[in-house]
């Protein structure tokens, strides 16, 4: 964002105008925050490290990674999966400010508890198929593929650079299979998304105080000294929200009996987020109101999957592309005219990703099927761009699970899976910049998860 105009501390006009392009500015935090993408959408799949997903056949969860694999369903069948995600984020770092003299201010610590997060969320997921004949094959799922939160709190160190930011999706996908050959099968799916996003930051008010003006002025007429703490601060919340479609495709090639190659495709789905925000100006606490708009774009992917059985072992491989280049900026819409020439676009520079998998998979005898895999998950976002809610780095991933077909009509699933991304280093903010809030966060980052999930599986 361009620099922007100074702001008097007595005209409330401008004041709003500032705190919204504020809020505005770090829209994308809430769009993408920790953990972005949620993995677990499958129990059966989580086992393997997601080794496996486009080339498994006869389960209803095909519907979502590959719906050409629907086709060889036999049954009518229902899967629920509930998987509890443990999330530890570890932050070592300082975050400072600015106090002093207007003319010349000096960094200071900001006081306040630590950054981390220790956090347990559930992802529930559903999924149902209905063979129509010999060659047709319907699919539904219901899922949560962007579905996160991050709560530092606003007495954290952190509160200038994000107090909350949360994502929350739903994913419907209904799905036909078609087999116009033995060998061979073809799945469509159209996909409808639903997205809420919210956001809530701190607003320093050393950016008040410190202005050089009005602002200076009243600040030293009130005896005011900024120490740090969070009790002058103001605050910024947005929320928006959004439903708009997608498509899926898939293709699954039988090259004999014991050798299966796959494709599919999961488009990007566009969003208009739109919603209200709530601005809480630094020291006075004025509250103002306005409505924006950003357009955001959830990347496609690609994904191709290669099985080999042999006798009871079955070797799975496959190679994802996600295309995050196309979230090259954010461009914002403002209700109010006067607001507009302040929303300046927001240009990023993420690359587009690719994540390995390999796993196997062991017949123990008729009832029980036991499953590991291992996986390597790029970043989109190089260390410059590296944020609190954007922060992680190049992941690995370690799963392990089964399958217990307790009758021909009832199976359980259990996935484990052991997530931890790479130490970064970065630095957020600038203590010289108002547009970034005169605050600067910098240390190291360390994620790790845990995930542990059932599903029952019910043909009939």
């Amino acid at each position: 964002m361009k620099e922007l105009h100074k702001v008097a501390y007595v005209n409330q006009s401008s004041h709003c105008v500032f705190s919204v392009a504020v809020s505005l500015a770090l829209f994308p935090a809430l769009a993408f925050g920790n953990g972005f993408y949620v993995d677990e959408q499958s129990v059966l799949h989580m086992g393997s490290a997601f080794s496996g997903t486009t080339t498994h056949e006869g389960d209803a969860s095909a519907t979502y990674y590959n719906p050409a694999s629907l086709a060889s369903s036999e049954q009518r069948q229902i899967i629920v999966n509930i998987t509890p995600i443990a999330t530890s984020v570890e932050y070592n770092g300082e975050s400072i400010t600015l106090a002093g003299d207007p003319a010349a201010p000096s960094p200071i610590a900001v006081q306040g508890e630590g950054a981390n997060i220790d956090d347990i969320s559930v992802l529930p997921t559903l999924y149902a198929s209905v063979p129509i004949n010999e060659n047709l094959t319907y699919g539904f799922s219901l899922n949560a593929p962007f579905n996160t939160e991050t709560s530092y709190g606003a007495g954290s160190v952190a509160r200038y650079q994000s107090i909350k930011s949360s994502v929350r999706s739903i994913a419907v996908t209904n799905a036909i299979a078609y087999e116009p050959t033995s060998s061979v099968s073809i799945g469509l799916g159209v996909v409808a998304q639903s997205m809420e996003a919210e956001l809530v930051q701190a607003v320093n008010p050393a950016v008040v105080c410190l202005d050089g003006g009005a602002g200076s002025t009243a600040c030293n007429d009130a005896g005011i000294v900024l120490n740090g703490q969070a009790g002058l601060d103001g605050l910024v919340g947005i929320n928006g929200d959004d439903v708009a479609l997608g498509f899926s495709l898939g293709l699954s090639y039988s090259v004999d009996a014991n050798n299966l190659l796959a494709l599919s495709y999961r488009s990007g789905i566009k969003h208009t987020l739109d919603g209200d925000a709530v601005i809480i100006e630094p020291v006075s606490g004025m509250t103002f109101n306005s409505g924006a708009s950003v357009d955001v774009t959830t990347p496609a992917t690609t994904v191709i999957g290669y099985r080999h059985k042999r006798g009871r072992t079955s070797f799975m491989a496959e190679a994802s592309l996600t295309q995050w280049s196309s979230f090259d900026e954010l461009r914002f819409t403002a209700d109010d005219p006067g607001v507009q020439p302040f929303l300046v676009t927001q240009t990023f520079d993420w690359k587009d990703t690719t994540r390995v998998a390999l796993g196997a998979e062991y017949e123990v005898g008729q009832a029980m099927v036991l499953r590991a895999g291992i996986a390597l998950d790029q970043s989109p976002i190089n260390d410059q761009g590296a944020t609190l809610d954007l922060g992680q780095e190049d992941y690995h991933q370690l799963g392990f699970g089964l399958t217990y077909q307790r009758t021909p009509a009832l199976a359980f699933d259990v996935g484990y899976l052991y997530s931890r991304s790479n130490k970064r280093r970065f630095v957020q903010g600038d203590v010289a910049s108002g547009e970034q809030n005169l605050s600067q966060f910098s240390g190291t980052s360390d994620y790790t998860f845990h995930s542990l999930g059932a599903a029952v599986r019910v043909a009939f």
